[in-house]
């Protein structure tokens, strides 16, 4: 084995497979050995995910990205789990793995693409994968959430609109999609949460679109929006949050910002924060938005 090993990262589609034959048919011929990255020692390994403790320790220069279109990584995740067309499952799954190809792409690691007849590898020369017939992408509804995704890395700029199909409603009773006009009559409780798309290091906001109603009263509402593990999870959840009292009927929008330190999936949530007897609350939708860094906070010590 060479001392540096060449490590090859896929993103989902289904041209892994032949494009995996493919690298170990030339290094074959090369005598070189191919194995399975954080299991084997080789010349070449191979990798389709890496774990989330591990990326972020990655020299991005080890590291070649064969990458596909996001609605190849639905579309391979929707064979997996059979969701035709793909759904909640696929997303989160294909939104993990490819989290870590744009955090080592926007450190420096090559990225080429699968579509490709052929490609120039390190070590390995000019490779082509293995000739197969390969079904046609079909993402589904679900395709504008991975768009930002497209054309790794993911740059300052790149967006994404969740609509009401992506996001859960407990007030109503829909733990999947499901109606999006809620009645505030009640307790107070969450009305709605969704996302759980994983996004990759950087300044991210969240703006909302809804119709709110308080028929005559007030309406007292809670948006939070940040990275959520989920119950149980070692990691904290980080959300940031703001309450807004809406008085009078019309067509609201409300922005959050959070910088995600390290890779995770994203969480919006909104509750009413009080009992109330009336008022309704429609959900549009969400634009998810990659702002640029903030500026570093320069620590300023007077001299004595």
């Amino acid at each position: 084995m060479s001392e540096r090993p060449l490590n090859i990262l896929f993103t989902p589609s289904l041209r892994e497979g032949p494009w995996e034959d493919g690298i170990r048919e030339a290094a074959a011929a090369k005598g070189l050995s191919v194995g399975r990255w954080g299991a084997d020692e080789a010349d070449i390994l191979i990798a389709d995910h890496i774990p989330d403790t591990k990326v972020m320790e990655q020299e991005p220069r080890d590291w070649v990205i064969l990458g596909d279109a996001s609605a190849a990584a639905l579309t391979a995740y929707s064979a997996t789990f059979h969701e035709y067309p793909p759904a909640g499952q696929s997303l989160l799954y294909a939104s993990h793995r490819l989290v870590s190809a744009a955090w080592l792409a926007e450190r420096g690691a090559a990225v080429l693409g699968q579509p490709a007849m052929a490609l120039s590898l390190p070590k390995l020369g000019l490779v082509s994968p293995r000739r197969c017939e390969i079904p046609a992408d079909a993402p589904g509804p679900l395709a504008p959430l991975l768009t930002l995704y497209d054309g790794l890395p993911v740059r300052v700029g790149a967006r994404s609109i969740w609509g009401p199909e992506q996001f859960a409603f407990p007030a109503n009773g829909e733990d999947d999609g499901g109606p999006s006009r809620i009645d505030l009559t009640g307790r107070a409780r969450m009305l709605l949460h969704g996302g759980h798309l994983w996004l990759p290091p950087g300044h991210w906001r969240a703006t909302v679109r809804m119709a709110i109603n308080p028929e005559g009263r007030e309406a007292p509402l809670k948006f939070e929006w940040g990275v959520f593990w989920g119950v149980g999870h070692d990691a904290a959840n980080d959300l940031v949050s703001v309450a807004e009292v809406v008085e009078e009927a019309g067509f609201y929008t409300v922005s959050l910002e959070r910088l995600w330190e390290v890779p995770g999936p994203a969480m919006l949530r909104i509750s009413v924060t009080q009992p109330l007897f009336q008022g309704v609350l429609e959900f549009l939708d969400c634009t998810v938005e990659r702002l640029p860094d903030p500026a570093p906070k320069l620590k300023l010590e007077a001299e004595t």
